[in-house]
């Protein structure tokens, strides 16, 4: 008992320090006077002044130009207190309880200190630390989605309600509106649920839960979509940067990322005449024009268009050669290194559980569901960094039980090689 009260104790304090050490952090190094600003702000701004949500891009007005969640969480903040410092402290208290996600989705599938050390992981995270202080960018809260997208199913993996199907479906059409790659996973895991529960309850009451999941997911998100259709005049979805999106992507001068290998945007080296055309465009419009020039390129380069797809998907779970360009070298190096080893020991955590834990089987399939489905999807687009980060806190449990498995093993050595000496 005074063994666990004292882990308790323990864990408590880490996860205080975590964010005490992140709001210190903006506080000392005043990053909110300097924070770096995206295209969410001019929507939050635009909301606050009261002209709604939009913002200039490409010479037009765009109404729908980024997922919608964060910039309605910006301007409620500035709504009460006008700062960015509020949001940064906002970002700070979101990234711990990231951390604390990560640990009860580890504390599912491992022991308590693997899970602790999934939450250290994911709390002192280089890159989502960057994105927490000197930035103001959705990525903390998509992280979180993609983990609470995960307890909800495994939650309903364990108990089925009609309740709990319900706020599923809730959670899951949040999630959308802050990433909406996530949407054919929750298909997946619907379907999931779905086949868990087969043999257990009656067809007809599985039928109405999981339906309940898509059902509530869409209540959430429809009226946004309504909203978009309204203001373009035209159905658009979530956000209307999927024409652009694609096109990053898939052009002929296309990376596989939204920058060159000398740093440079591709959307720099966009033709001539499409670039005089975009000016006088809609958003719609826009949307459009990309679009068609996207599929244009990726019907008359098959081949290269797979090869881009394929490169993208790599990239997504190691780097492009321009990554990192717009930081020092030094903290690429460090953060290069320091991935490589989480890769390699979560992939053999990854391995070791599939084949050695047959109970967590069903649970693992889930969580490579969500790697592949999300990884895929947006190999489709572009690929950057931050896409692989959403979902890296996930990765940070395998690779928790991957250092415990090293650990051990380094024991067991270490304690043959003494009795033999012996």
């Amino acid at each position: 008992m005074a063994k666990k009260n004292f882990f308790r104790a323990f864990f408590i304090m880490s996860i205080l320090f975590s964010f005490l050490m992140k709001v210190a952090f903006i506080l000392f190094r005043k990053t909110y006077l300097n924070v770096e600003l995206f295209e969410y702000e001019d929507a939050a701004q635009s909301m606050v002044k009261g002209e709604g949500f939009k913002n200039i891009f490409l010479g037009t007005t765009y109404y729908a130009p980024v997922h919608p969640f964060y910039p309605f969480v910006c301007s409620l903040v500035y709504r009460m207190n006008g700062s960015h410092l509020a949001v940064l402290v906002l970002q700070a208290a979101i990234s711990t309880l990231l951390g604390l996600s990560v640990y009860w989705l580890g504390r599912r599938l491992f022991s308590p200190l693997v899970s602790w050390v999934a939450c250290m992981l994911t709390l002192f995270h280089p890159a989502l630390w960057v994105y927490t202080t000197l930035k103001l960018h959705s990525l903390v809260f998509d992280a979180s989605w993609f983990v609470i997208i995960l307890l909800s199913f495994m939650t309903l993996k364990e108990s089925l309600s009609a309740a709990r199907s319900f706020w599923t479906g809730v959670v899951s059409g949040l999630a959308c509106l802050s990433r909406s790659t996530l949407g054919p996973f929750i298909l997946f895991g619907t379907y999931w649920v779905m086949w868990q529960w087969r043999r257990k309850v009656p067809l007809r009451y599985l039928i109405v839960c999981t339906t309940l999941v898509l059902f509530a997911a869409f209540l959430v998100v429809v009226p946004w979509l309504i909203r978009n259709e309204k203001r373009l005049g035209h159905p658009i979805g979530i956000v209307s940067l999927f024409g652009l999106n694609l096109w990053l992507g898939n052009n002929p001068v296309a990376s596989g990322s939204a920058y060159t290998p000398d740093g440079k945007r591709v959307l720099d080296f966009m033709p001539k005449e499409m670039s005089q055309r975009l000016g006088s465009l809609t958003e719609w419009e826009q949307n459009e024009l990309f679009k068609e020039e996207a599929l244009r390129f990726m019907k008359t380069h098959p081949r290269r268009t797979l090869i881009l797809f394929w490169k993208k998907w790599f990239a997504f779970w190691w780097r492009f050669p321009q990554t990192g360009v717009q930081y020092p070298k030094m903290w690429s190096r460090i953060y290069t290194f320091y991935y490589l080893i989480l890769l390699w020991v979560a992939m053999g955590g990854m391995m070791y559980t599939l084949f050695s834990k047959v109970h967590l089987r069903v649970d693992v399939v889930l969580i490579l569901m969500l790697f592949f489905l999300v990884s895929m999807v947006q190999s489709l687009f572009f690929v950057e960094g931050r896409h692989r980060w959403a979902v890296e806190p996930v990765l940070l449990i395998f690779s928790a039980e991957g250092l415990r498995l090293v650990w051990s093993k380094t024991k067991a050595l270490c304690a043959g090689f003494a009795v033999r000496s012996a």
